[in-house]
């Protein structure tokens, strides 16, 4: 209720017990708020808090948004997805939502990222596998992203490594992590 009516330009309530309610509560009042940067990780937000954020980002004049470790599947990460191309945001973080996000809704978040201006991404501690790499590695050379964080993701392996590999002269990436990951020689000799 607060928030309209502060100077307030970041807010970091993280790590409490935040739900979609909250998450909610939070989206209505971007619209009017100069918040730049949230942090709302580590809570209990899911879909619903996900997509009420998402909905609120192309009005909203937030740049920085942290949503990690949170209860967010593949229908908030579309949600957020969708919301992309039509928002400020330039730092996104997706992280350790392993309960729920896959390979469907960081698909939908590589999708976005040629019309979107996010320069950074952390989608890692999920459970992405070779089909969203992929994508994410297609959409590099036509994205701005200038760092990817991809690890601890467990089904990340030499395909998917190959596949970003390829790509890494043509796209703006100036920091990748992909530590933690099942990269073998095959994937770790496509890199060097």
């Amino acid at each position: 209720d607060a928030l309209s009516k502060s100077k307030l330009t970041s807010l970091n309530v993280s790590d409490n017990k935040i739900g979609d309610e909250g998450a909610t509560a939070i989206a209505n009042a971007l619209l009017d708020s100069p918040l730049t940067s949230l942090n709302v990780s580590r809570n209990k937000i899911g879909d619903d808090g996900a997509s009420a954020i998402a909905n609120a980002l192309p009005d909203s004049p937030l740049t920085s948004l942290a949503l990690g470790a949170n209860e967010i599947g593949d229908k908030g990460a579309s949600a957020i997805a969708n919301a992309l191309p039509h928002s400020p945001l330039i730092n996104l973080d997706l992280s350790y939502n392993y309960r729920g996000m896959t390979d469907k809704g960081a698909t939908a978040i590589a999708d976005a990222l040629p019309d979107s201006p996010l320069t950074s991404l952390n989608v890692s501690g999920n459970v992405l596998g070779d089909e969203s790499v992929i994508a994410i590695a297609r959409a590099l050379p036509r994205s701005s992203l200038t760092s990817l964080d991809l690890h601890h993701n467990n089904k990340i392996g030499d395909k998917s490594a190959t596949a970003i590999a390829n790509v890494l002269p043509n796209s703006p990436l100036t920091s990748l992590n992909l530590s933690d990951n099942k990269i073998d020689d095959e994937g770790a000799s496509a890199i060097a």
